[in-house]
Parts: structure tokens; C-alpha cells; sequence
């Protein structure tokens, strides 16, 4: 989060607390290390996948965001907790050195760009997913896979100019974090977690609806199979996004607390304990993000286990591959999150051995 900016050395100030400070600064060394691990190679395993898209299923409006959130996500597993890895070993050689002082000043600039990056796109998936159960009409119209790209972009570029605002306009820093918490760490969320309770209910209205006419028509014989597998996606993908939300709300809002506390109140080894452990709650959640994700939506799931089975095949004709079929393709249309596909998933080169599945 962007209140990463504490000092990190103000706690081995206290009497008789340097060997405790020097203990749990270790004991965070070694698990900022595994969390950067963790969190470049589950979303870099996602990302890989997002490029080579092996169900043709992944260049939609809402699955360009999440690539885009998943972006963000890496970046801070490559970058963010690296940078205060050696942030750490540098304070106890380089205290008030010139250089620890720039680089401490990458990291954080790095951490606001990278946070505020996640947050926002959050919200402008919500928004997506909004439209298009509440306005398909709107969103038909507005929402596009260019749209989502033009809208990644702003996001990204706002989140640069944010946090180099202390360098553009002098604003004393301590004033600029305090800014940033409350408008990023807590109203931001806020609107968050109102935008996807609207979701869901929306959801909920919508699903409700089509249930009562699914059992007219399947009463009746009428409903079409991919219809069902449609409604399912649509339900996969909205669920999968709010435990997203949850998740966020549940990692970001202790250390939001914590750091309220410790503006208004002097910092102490106990405070920056709690500090440290609800950063470090908040950057498992970056790590765990596409694990959830993926293990919600079908179509993710299904791309990432094809992607991971041609990395790891010792050889190319062993690896699976797939052939697609949309439903009802249409000249002119853009691709959509509800949109239906027929795939079949051949091993090796045995063409006997087929697995045939819709993904939506």
C-alpha cells in the first residue's frame, strides 16, 4: 500500500528494542523474499497465458482488466518487494545516506504507481461489470476491447503522475500521504465495495429473471444448452470478481487502520509491528489475486492448465491442442464477456483422443 512510506528504522529507536527491531526486520526480509516469488510466479503464469490465449477466450473487455490488474500485481512482486528487501539490509548500513535516500524514494514511487494501479482497475471492472448486467445496451456500445485498453492506459498514467507529485508541485510528503490514504487506501475502496454489493444485487435481479423464463422454456423444451453454459460464465465471472473485492477489502482496510493510528499517534515498536504485519497480510494478496480468479472462472482455469501443459511437455507434438468454435459468430462483432465457445482439446497427435467442452 502506499503507506509504505513509514520509516522503517524509527522503532529501533526505542530503549532496549534494537535486538527485537533487528530479529523481526530479518523475519520480514525472509518473507518479503518468499512473497516476491510467490507473486511473480503466479502472475506471471497468468500473464503467460493472458499471451498466448490457447481458447482464443481471453481478449475480451473484462479479461483485458484483469491482465491489466494482473500487471500491476507482478510489478509489485518484481519490483515493489524486492526494493524494500534491500531497503531493509540498507538501513543498517546507509541510515541517512544519500543514496538510500533516492532509492527508498524509487521504491516508493514505484508502490504508489503500482497499489493505486490495482485499486483502480478493481473499480473499473466493476464498472464493466455493472454495465453490462445492469446496461447491456450502454455497454455494447461503449465497452470494447480497445476501450479497456485506452482505459489500462489512463489508469496507469494517472498512478505515474500521482505519485510524482511531491517532484512536480513541492507538496510537503508527509501532506501527500496523508492525501493519498484517504483518497486511495479509503475512499476508493469505500466506493469499491458499494460499486460491487450494486453488482451484486444487480446480478442477483437479473439471474432471478432468467431463471423464472429458463423454467418456462425448459418446461417447454426450448432451452438451448449453450444458453445454460452462457448464464453459468456470466455467474462464474461476476462471483470470481467480488471475491476479489472481498479479499482486497479484508487486506487492505487493517493496514489503512494501522497507519491512521500511527499518523495520530507516535510510532512505537508495537505499532510498527502491527504495521509490518498488515502490510505484509496485504501483499499476500497480491500474490494469492489470480489463484482465486482462476480457480473460480472455468475458462482461466482451463487456459492456464493448457498454457502450463505445453511449458512443462519435454516435447511440442505431446503438448495438447485446442480448436475453437464461438457460438453464432456473427461479421462485425467484437468480442464479449458472455460470449459462448465449443472447444476441443486434442492430445498429442492422437486425434482419438478429444476432450469437447464449452467455455464461456
Amino acid at each position: 500500500m502506499n503507506s509504505t512510506t513509514a520509516p522503517t528504522n524509527t522503532s529501533s529507536e526505542d530503549n532496549g528494542s534494537g535486538y527485537h527491531f533487528t530479529i523481526i526486520s530479518l523475519l520480514i526480509v525472509l518473507i518479503f523474499i518468499t512473497l516476491s516469488i510467490a507473486t511473480v510466479a503466479g502472475n506471471g503464469i497468468f500473464l503467460l497465458t493472458f499471451y498466448k490465449d490457447p481458447l482464443k477466450c481471453l481478449r475480451t473487455p473484462s479479461a483485458i482488466l484483469i491482465a491489466g490488474l494482473t500487471s500491476a500485481n507482478f510489478l509489485i512482486g518484481l519490483i515493489v518487494e524486492p526494493a524494500f528487501v534491500i531497503i531493509y539490509v540498507f538501513a543498517f548500513v546507509y541510515v541517512d545516506g544519500a543514496d538510500f535516500d533516492k532509492f527508498y524514494r524509487f521504491a516508493e514511487v514505484f508502490t504508489f504507481i503500482t497499489m493505486n494501479s490495482s485499486f483502480l482497475i478493481m473499480l473499473a471492472l466493476g464498472v464493466v461489470q455493472y454495465l453490462l448486467i445492469q446496461h447491456p445496451r450502454v455497454y455494447q456500445k461503449l465497452v470494447t476491447p480497445k476501450s479497456s485498453v485506452i482505459g489500462l492506459i489512463f489508469i496507469f498514467v494517472y498512478s505515474v503522475f500521482f505519485s510524482l507529485l511531491p517532484e512536480m508541485t513541492g507538496i510537503n510528503k508527509a501532506l501527500f500521504t496523508f492525501v493519498d490514504l484517504v483518497v486511495h487506501n479509503t475512499l476508493l475502496t469505500v466506493v469499491i465495495v458499494v460499486l460491487y454489493m450494486m453488482v451484486y444485487f444487480a446480478f442477483r435481479t437479473v439471474a432471478q429473471q432468467l431463471s423464472d423464463t429458463n423454467q418456462e422454456e425448459s418446461s417447454n423444451g426450448q432451452r438451448p444448452e449453450c444458453e445454460r453454459e452462457r448464464q453459468r460464465a456470466e455467474k462464474d465471472f461476476v462471483y470470481g470478481t467480488i471475491i476479489l473485492t472481498v479479499v482486497l477489502i479484508i487486506a487492505a482496510w487493517p493496514l489503512t487502520i494501522t497507519v491512521f493510528i500511527a499518523i495520530f499517534h507516535e510510532w512505537s515498536l508495537r505499532v510498527w509491528i502491527a504495521y509490518m504485519v498488515t502490510l505484509l497480510f496485504l501483499l499476500l494478496k497480491f500474490a494469492v489475486d489470480p489463484f482465486l480468479f482462476t480457480r473460480r472462472i472455468r475458462k482461466y482455469r482451463k487456459s492456464v492448465v493448457l498454457v502450463m501443459r505445453r511449458v512443462c511437455s519435454s516435447s511440442e507434438p505431446e503438448a495438447p491442442r485446442a480448436i475453437y468454435q464461438r457460438e453464432s459468430p456473427r461479421i462485425g462483432d467484437t468480442p464479449s464477456d458472455s460470449e459462448d465457445m465449443q472447444v476441443t482439446v486434442i492430445h498429442g497427435d492422437n486425434p482419438m483422443t478429444q476432450e469437447h467442452t464449452a467455455v464461456a
